[in-house]
C-alpha cells in the first residue's frame, strides 16, 4: 500500500472548513493534517502517491448506519455477490463504511444473513466496510409501517431503545419544512443522516423488489423513491450518501460542516467507532472522500486504497 498526500483542497473538519489544505496517509491511517503543501509528508517523493483534490472538498467518508441494498442487490438476497455490488455501489457515492440492514422476517433468514456477512467481510476488498449488522424494526406504527410486515410488528420497549434520531434526506421521505424543524429541535449532533436505500439505489427507474430477490415484495421506482405498486406507501428509499448531503445543504439550508458531521462523525458516535473514523484526524483511519461544490463524488479512499475515481 503507496502512502498517499492529497492536496490543494479544502478540508472539512467537524467545526471549519480548511482552505488550500493538504492531507497525508500512510498505511491506511491518516498521519498529517496540514494548512499548506504537504506533497510528500516527509518521506522521498518516488514512494508516495499524489493526489491533486483541485480545490475540491476533502472529507470523511461517509458513514451510512441504515442502508438495504444498491446496484441491483439487497442483503437478504442471500449471496456473498449480493454484499460485494452493494458495498461497492455505495463506495461510488462517498460511502466508506456502511451497516447492512435487513427487514423484518423469520428467524431463520436472519441467521442466513448472518452468515453471509461472516462470508462477505473476508471478500470485500472494493466496498465500502461492512460494520456490522442492523436489524430493522420491530418498533412501527400499523398505520404508517409502509412494507413492513405487520406480523413481526410491537410496541417499543423503553429498556431495549435509547433514540438519537435518523432521518431519510432524501428530499421525499421528509419534505423541506420538516428537515429544517428537526434539525431546529435536534441539532447536526443528534442527526445522523441515512438513505435506507434498497437495491434500486445506482439503478434506472421501473419495477423492483424490496427485501430477497426470491421472495420479496413488488414494488415500482419512480420519482426518485420506490413506492408499493399501489402507490400507498413508501417502499424504502433510493438514496445514496452524497444525495443526503447535497439536499440537506439545499432543502434544510444548513451549512455544509454541519451536514457533513451529521453524515459522519454523528454515526460514527452512535456506534462507538468514533475513535478510528468520522473525522480526519491523525491516527483515525484514512477513510476520505472528495467532491466538488455539487457534492459529486471525485474520489472515494477507504483505509488508504483508492476504491473509485471518477475519471478513473
Amino acid at each position: 500500500m503507496k502512502d498517499i498526500s492529497i492536496i490543494n483542497g479544502r478540508i472539512v473538519t467537524p467545526h471549519r472548513i480548511i482552505e488550500n489544505g493538504s492531507l497525508f496517509i500512510s498505511g491506511g491511517i491518516i498521519t498529517r493534517v496540514e494548512t499548506e503543501d504537504a506533497r510528500t509528508g516527509g518521506h522521498p517523493a518516488r514512494d508516495i502517491t499524489i493526489i491533486d483534490a483541485g480545490g475540491n472538498y476533502i472529507a470523511p467518508g461517509f458513514i451510512d448506519l441504515h442502508v438495504h441494498g444498491g446496484g441491483g442487490s439487497d442483503f437478504m438476497d442471500g449471496t456473498v455477490d449480493a454484499f460485494l455490488k452493494i458495498a461497492e455501489t455505495h463506495a461510488r457515492f462517498g460511502t466508506t463504511a456502511l451497516f447492512p440492514t435487513t427487514l423484518t422476517s423469520e428467524k431463520e433468514d436472519l441467521l442466513h444473513t448472518l452468515d453471509i456477512y461472516r462470508l462477505a467481510l473476508v471478500k470485500n476488498e472494493r466496498g465500502a466496510q461492512l460494520m456490522g449488522l442492523h436489524l430493522e424494526g420491530p418498533y412501527f406504527s400499523m398505520e404508517q409501517r409502509g412494507a413492513q410486515d405487520p406480523r413481526y410488528i410491537r410496541p417499543p420497549d423503553e429498556k431495549e431503545y435509547r433514540i438519537d434520531v435518523e432521518i431519510i434526506a432524501d428530499g421525499i421521505h421528509l419534505p423541506a419544512p420538516l428537515l429544517r424543524l428537526i434539525c431546529k429541535i435536534k441539532g447536526p449532533d443528534r442527526i445522523a443522516l441515512i438513505t435506507d436505500a434498497m437495491r434500486a439505489a445506482g439503478m434506472p427507474p421501473g419495477e423492483s423488489i424490496l427485501g430477497p430477490l426470491k421472495s420479496g415484495l413488488r414494488v415500482i421506482v419512480e420519482d426518485g423513491v420506490a413506492k408499493l405498486p399501489d402507490r400507498s406507501a413508501f417502499a424504502g428509499s433510493v438514496a445514496t450518501a452524497d444525495r443526503l448531503v447535497r439536499n440537506m445543504i439545499k432543502l434544510a439550508g444548513l451549512p455544509l460542516v454541519d451536514v457533513i458531521r451529521m453524515m459522519t462523525g454523528v454515526p460514527a458516535r452512535i456506534m462507538k467507532i468514533d475513535r478510528e473514523k468520522g473525522s480526519l484526524l491523525p491516527g483515525k483511519d484514512a477513510d476520505v472522500v472528495i467532491f466538488d461544490e455539487d457534492i459529486q463524488i471525485q474520489t472515494t479512499i477507504i483505509k488508504g486504497q483508492v476504491v473509485y475515481e471518477r475519471n478513473g
